[in-house]
């Protein structure tokens, strides 16, 4: 699965919990995008209320949002408005950076490779890390 990048840089002001194309979902809703769904019977089926509680943290705050699209069909979800993962972006002299993650929460290396979170951007570890 390729990462794709749908939102770069908004402002989250709402977030709800809906039905999408017959699927139970988070609906995201940003001040200069459009909404944006994340499947939770695919993503988060064991942790439906938790998703919904991190993701409302970021309400008013400037967010990225990605996708995973197959690698051999790009647009496939992302195209269609819907989401994997939402994270803060923060100003840095008038131009967006992603935060700095800190160490891996499992091998606790500080390498600036982190780049897997399971809890919208609390915490990060490598992705080969999320196994262990």
């Amino acid at each position: 699965m390729a990462t794709v990048i749908v939102i770069d840089n908004d402002i989250l002001i709402s977030i709800e919990k809906v039905t999408y194309e017959n699927v139970e979902c988070i609906k995201v809703n940003f001040q200069k995008s459009n909404s944006k769904y994340k499947n939770l019977e695919v993503f988060e089926k064991n942790s439906i209320d938790q998703v919904f509680i991190d993701t409302k943290k970021l309400i008013d705050k400037n967010v990225q949002v990605t996708c995973w699209d197959p690698n051999d069909a790009p647009g496939t979800w992302s195209k269609n408005n819907w989401f994997k993962d939402i994270t803060l972006v923060s100003y840095i002299s008038n131009s967006p950076h992603i935060f700095d993650k800190g160490p891996c929460i499992k091998c606790k290396t500080y390498d600036l490779y982190v780049n897997f979170s399971q809890d919208f951007g609390q915490t990060w570890m490598h992705y080969s890390c999320k196994d262990n």
